[in-house]
């Protein structure tokens, strides 16, 4: 009998089986006949009867002879002749037995030690196992691969992970060699962790924690708390803040991140780089650090001296203002207000009325930011009824001989609004200018001498008299003084009369 291969040896199983049944001491799976044993091999003994007549008359005969010589002793049974079928199949069966020793006892013997290696090696009791596959051969079932699993295992167990993946691989889908592998990347991990090698970690843990694999989610974590502590120990606070913002709620992370976030700040206001470290102290304020305040004050205090050093006065006193007494604020406020006054003077004296005047509503009481107030409003006044003009008139020669103010109550415009009023002297020298409020039109009353002529006129603080098609003549020289003095000079009769306003 040819023994089985691992090729064939699935079809011989059942007959092998049969054969040790056959040879088994215990009766119940015995079987007791030579076609029960056929049947139990596979074996088909059925075949047609041949008739044999002259062996049946020839047994007949011999009868016969015995009777008719009147034998007292019964003639024996005649043997019926064994077919040729069913020796044939005894003689097989035979042979079978004889092989089935080899073959039968064999097979049950591999298939209970390759059975009771199973859990050996699910437990990773390799050398139990081996010690159980011992005297099973390769052939047998998958027992060469079922030891190359073995080795892969102990590989694994060894520490050799490069090479228990390489052969757990080759295993393909054989038992839970797939699971293994993933088995060789968690403990392979493990060993990175306690070696330090922290990025080849979290490189084998990220594919684990995304197939939640046992604890490698937390081993992750673990990682990146370890890189990301290591990282703010060395400085390193860009790379530690990036790590730390991945694990939130993880032991002390999120402390761990405030403290990279407040030191990379500070790092950017040495550096002047507000702009940068504005973020890091409103993430603080959202984080409920008390340490956000005082950044945010720092960056505030560092934004308003920016802005006062590139002379942006009225955009920085407002921040300065905010700081209250923090280091030098107040005195930079007025600093700012001497800066907002100069640059409206400048503005003033450009003729960028408007401009001067948004600055001084800013400051409205420094200095003497009242007074150009007044005199920008002067310059604004065109179209300004009679009686707010004359108002602004006594308001601008009040400022007496401050800046330009004579020169403005002595402008062609206002001489006009100031000789509105009665004008005279001690010695009854007068002039009274009065405008009639239904028609606008002005009427004149004076005692000193005066040119004849119907209309008058006042360019460059002179008053002209008569009209375009007569032509003007001079009559008086006006000038008018900060305290409610007009000198008036006659081109009549040469003289200069000094008139206060009542």
């Amino acid at each position: 009998v040819q023994v089985p291969t691992i090729d064939t040896f699935g079809a011989a199983e059942a007959q092998a089986v049969a054969l040790y049944n056959a040879l088994s001491l215990n009766a119940a799976i015995r079987p007791h006949t030579a076609g029960a044993l056929a049947e139990a091999l596979g074996l088909d003994l059925a075949a047609p009867a041949q008739a044999t007549g002259q062996g049946d008359s020839a047994n007949a005969a011999a009868g016969a002879q015995v009777v008719a010589q009147g034998t007292a002793v019964a003639a024996p049974p005649a043997r019926k002749a064994l077919q040729p079928v069913v020796l044939a199949a005894l003689i097989c069966a035979g042979l079978l037995v004889l092989a089935g020793i080899g073959v039968g006892g064999s097979y049950l013997y591999f298939a209970q030690s390759y059975k009771a290696a199973g859990p050996l090696v699910g437990a990773s009791e390799n050398a139990q196992a081996l010690a159980r596959l011992k005297g099973v051969p390769d052939w047998f079932r998958d027992t060469k691969a079922l030891r190359a699993f073995i080795a892969a295992d102990e590989l694994m167990q060894q520490g050799d992970f490069s090479a228990a993946r390489e052969a757990f691989a080759a295993l393909g889908d054989f038992r839970d060699a797939k699971d293994r592998l993933r088995e060789v990347d968690y403990r392979q991990s493990v060993s990175k962790i306690k070696a330090g090698n922290l990025d080849e970690a979290e490189r084998l843990l990220q594919g684990l924690a995304d197939g939640q694999y046992k604890d490698s989610a937390d081993l992750l974590r673990e990682v990146r708390y370890q890189q990301g502590s290591g990282a703010l120990t060395s400085g390193d606070l860009t790379t530690a803040m990036s790590i730390l913002q991945t694990i939130p709620g993880y032991k002390d992370a999120a402390l761990l991140l405030d403290d990279a976030r407040y030191a990379q700040a500070m790092d950017y206001i040495d550096a002047k780089q507000y702009e940068q470290a504005r973020p890091l102290a409103d993430a603080l304020a959202a984080a409920g650090d008390n340490r956000a305040l005082y950044l945010q004050t720092e960056l505030d205090y560092q934004q308003a001296l920016q802005l006062y050093d590139a002379g942006q006065y009225a955009q920085a006193m407002p921040l300065f203002a905010q700081l209250g007494d923090y280091q030098d604020a107040e005195q930079f406020i007025l600093e700012c207000k001497e800066g907002i006054y100069r640059q409206a003077v400048t503005l003033y004296g450009q003729g960028n009325y408007d401009f001067a005047k948004a600055a001084l509503d800013s400051i409205e009481e420094y200095e003497e930011s009242s007074a150009y107030q007044t005199l920008i409003a002067a310059h604004l006044a065109r179209g300004l009824g009679h009686d707010s003009m004359q108002s602004l008139c006594d308001a601008v020669a009040a400022l007496g001989d401050f800046s330009d103010a004579l020169d403005i109550v002595n402008s062609d415009a206002f001489l006009a609004y100031r000789l509105f009023g009665r004008w005279e002297n001690s010695a009854g020298d007068y002039i009274q200018m009065t405008v009639n409020a239904s028609t606008g039109g002005w009427s004149v009353k004076y005692n000193i001498p005066w040119v004849e002529g119907e209309f008058f006129k006042i360019e460059d603080s002179t008053l002209f008299m008569g009209s375009d098609g007569d032509g003007w003549a001079k009559a008086y020289d006006l000038y008018a003084r900060a305290n409610n003095t007009l000198y008036v000079y006659s081109y009549k009769n040469g003289e200069t009369y000094i008139l206060t306003k009542k």
